[in-house]
């Protein structure tokens, strides 16, 4: 009963949430159950009456109408429910794509670090699931059919009481021993949808890994394929274990619904017999029409039962997507800001930790970047620099501390508007498999003139003018078999393109130049000195050569700054930032002479 109760809670709240999705979706179900309630009783009708009249001395012009207006009920009824039916599944698909959108916003909306987070991914995998296997219609199909169901006993329980109530003593032992069936199988099916989640995630991923391109080299040199079939084993096993045990639990349910189905055959027939043959009360007619009645209750009967089963535990699904799908984004609706010409970065007091870490990675961090001002950011790895990139981007919020943009606290701005004021390229940067305009200007409206003024900062623009299709070539062959694969360097440079495309006050490069060999490099930061004098630009670099043309260096260790300051001035400290510097102008010193040698 508490289980019942929980449902119809989840009913309105089903509802609520559809009204405004799909209305028409609802209204369609609504009819569905006036439909449901009728058609079973037309059959049972015309097989009194057929019978009746075929051991009567009825007319054939008798028989023939009573054929036709029956039989054409039952067409009108199967005819507008089939209508109904195909055009609640248009609906559905509609509405199904209306969710997914809603799902899909949610993931672009959320924390950076949600993305990240083991638990956030199964969340939003599991609704997934829950969408993508019908939970949520079946939960309104479910509503829709007890709903009916229950209109439809009582109907033909009256049609019974005509004959004898001891009828419904085997119907009742038959509808509760499938009841208990299909409730089992019901609850093992949650338990099972729960178990699998996890488990689709990592085969999907071997799977998406050994037909990946992108993995096929590492794949191939490092003799991945029996490891990954190995793990994929693995999994098969385990999904084939957990079958075999939920299978055996299912067994006991199996025997009890055919002995369930035995005990009412046999004692309905028994009786209906004994009062045709024995007390000779009940006509062919009658006794065929009591047969497909009791029939009829006892299929409605364990329908409801099986729909209630399905109801009770479909509502224990929805409360998982719902509480993924009513998740707030955390991105706060703020004040509306202006893309400016100039932007002044401030940090005050930041710190910022990760979920489920003990440790700060970055901590204490106050500076102010001027506008039009380059600022290269150097440490060890795990320093806490490109923390300070996505914080600075606002991917992540900070722990502790505020950080403002031209004197606006960040977190009062539309996060939206505040990342147009934000260009960036990541150590982790991806192209999209998309002509290389698109790629440049992600997707929004082409522009050649400064698509091709892009390329040629980053000294691309040669190498795509000469591709059969110039900057219109894919990169990529997932969609075009024409498409381009372009080299390491290449991408990085696009991604670049991308970044300069922009034209944000903020330019953010993270190891911008780490896959690109040392004369593309100077190359580009030779661009890089007549574009970066118009922008506030944040080079993270562990190359040294970046620090002639930054204005400032500021230098992270364990998380905190350890110095900032002009190159000169952080070389006549005799620091940190002098002892990295010095430490790579001696390999670079090694290197040359080995070549030389």
């Amino acid at each position: 009963m508490k289980k019942f109760l929980t449902a119809l809670k989840y009913t309105g709240k089903t509802i609520k949430f559809l009204w405004p999705r799909g209305k028409l979706y609802l209204i369609l179900n609504v009819l569905a159950i006036f439909v449901g309630m009728a058609i079973p009783f037309p059959p049972i009708y015309l097989v009194r009456y057929t019978i009746e009249l075929l051991t009567s001395e009825a007319t054939f012009n008798e028989y023939v109408w009573v054929l036709l207006i029956i039989l054409s009920v039952m067409a009108a009824l199967s005819l507008f429910q089939s209508l109904v039916g195909s055009v609640t599944e248009y609906v559905r698909t509609k509405l199904y794509i209306k969710i997914n959108l809603e799902i899909r916003d949610i993931c672009y909306c959320t924390e950076w670090e949600n993305l990240q987070s083991k638990s956030f991914i199964e969340k939003k995998d599991f609704a997934v699931r829950i969408l993508n296997e019908n939970h949520l219609v079946n939960f309104i199909n479910s509503f829709q059919q007890i709903a009916s169901g229950i209109i439809v006993i009582s109907g033909l329980s009256y049609i019974i009481t005509e004959v004898s109530l001891l009828l419904f003593i085997p119907l009742l032992l038959s509808v509760a021993m499938t009841s208990v069936h299909n409730y089992r199988n019901v609850r093992f099916r949650y338990v099972e949808d729960k178990g699998w989640v996890e488990w689709e995630r990592k085969d999907g991923y071997l799977k998406w890994l050994s037909r990946s391109f992108t993995y096929a080299k590492e794949i191939r040199l490092f003799g991945l394929r029996n490891r990954f079939q190995y793990r994929l084993d693995e999994l098969i096993k385990f999904k084939a274990e957990l079958q075999k045990k939920n299978l055996s639990k299912r067994i006991p349910s199996y025997v009890v619904s055919t002995a369930a189905e035995f005990i009412f055959e046999f004692f309905i027939y028994l009786y209906l017999g004994y009062r045709v043959i024995i007390l000779n009360t009940v006509t062919l007619g009658l006794f065929a029409m009591y047969a497909a009645a009791l029939r009829q209750i006892k299929t409605t009967l364990n329908n409801l039962f099986r729909e209630f089963a399905v109801y009770t535990y479909s509502a224990v699904y929805l409360n998982d997507f719902f509480s993924f799908l009513n998740q707030k984004s955390n991105f706060p609706g703020g004040v509306s800001v202006s893309i400016p010409e100039t932007a002044e970065i401030r940090f005050e007091n930041v710190s910022y930790r990760y979920p489920g870490s003990d440790k700060f990675a970055l901590r204490n961090i106050n500076v102010t970047i001027k506008p039009n001002e380059t600022m290269l950011i150097v440490g060890e790895n795990g320093s806490g620099k490109s923390t300070f990139a996505k914080l600075l981007c606002g991917l992540l919020n900070p722990t502790n501390g505020r950080i403002l943009f031209n004197g606006i606290d960040i977190s009062t701005i539309k996060r939206s508007e505040y990342m147009q004021n934000i260009s960036a390229v990541f150590q982790d940067y991806r192209l999209f498999n998309a002509p290389i305009w698109e790629n440049i200007t992600a997707m929004n409206a082409r522009d050649n003139e400064n698509v091709n003024h892009s390329l040629e900062q980053v000294n691309l623009y040669d190498k795509v003018k000469d591709f059969p299709n110039g900057n219109s070539t894919h990169y990529g062959r997932l969609f075009d078999d024409d498409g381009v694969e372009l080299s390491g360097g290449e991408t990085q440079r696009l991604a670049i393109a991308r970044a300069i495309f922009k034209k944000a006050p903020v330019l953010i490069l993270d190891e911008p130049t780490s896959a690109i060999d040392p004369r593309s490099e100077y190359e580009i930061f030779s661009s890089f000195k007549k574009i970066h004098k118009s922008r506030t630009t944040i080079f993270i670099s562990h190359r040294m050569s970046s620090s002639s043309f930054a204005d400032r260096i500021m230098v992270f260790v364990n998380g905190e700054v350890a110095e900032c300051g002009t190159h000169d001035e952080l070389i006549a400290r005799k620091s940190t930032y002098n002892e990295l510097y010095s430490m790579q102008a001696d390999l670079y010193q090694e290197a040359s002479l080995e070549n030389n040698d």
